[in-house]
């Protein structure tokens, strides 16, 4: 069976607190429009993601961007995937393991 592993990639993220929106608009769309929608009494955001389908954020969700492209992770899924850069670090590099030889496939 083919193995595979993920690639190490460096992502901004911001986990939503209840009261840090600023940080996830600056995240979101730098010097734009809050994309987000909250109303009173209820403790998650709409993200608008602007293809006509929303994206729920509870308190403790992570929002990452990739580029041009959100995601949303819970929190332990998000410390599961993710290690924080170092303050100061340009970049991680991460040891690449080569992945095993196939298996040979025998015919009878």
């Amino acid at each position: 069976m083919p193995r595979f592993l993920t690639r190490p990639l460096e992502v901004e993220a911001v986990q939503w607190t209840g009261d840090n929106l600023a940080a996830l608009n600056a995240l979101v769309t730098p010097g734009h429009r809050s994309p987000f929608e909250r109303r009173a009494g209820i403790e998650h955001l709409m993200l608008n993601t602007g293809t006509g389908a929303g994206m729920i954020i509870l308190i403790g969700d992570w929002i990452i961007r990739r580029g041009a492209f959100l995601h949303r992770a819970h929190d332990e899924n998000f410390r599961a995937a993710y290690t924080p850069v170092p303050p100061g670090a340009d970049s991680i590099t991460l040891p690449i393991v080569p992945p095993s030889p196939p298996a040979a496939v025998g015919h009878e």
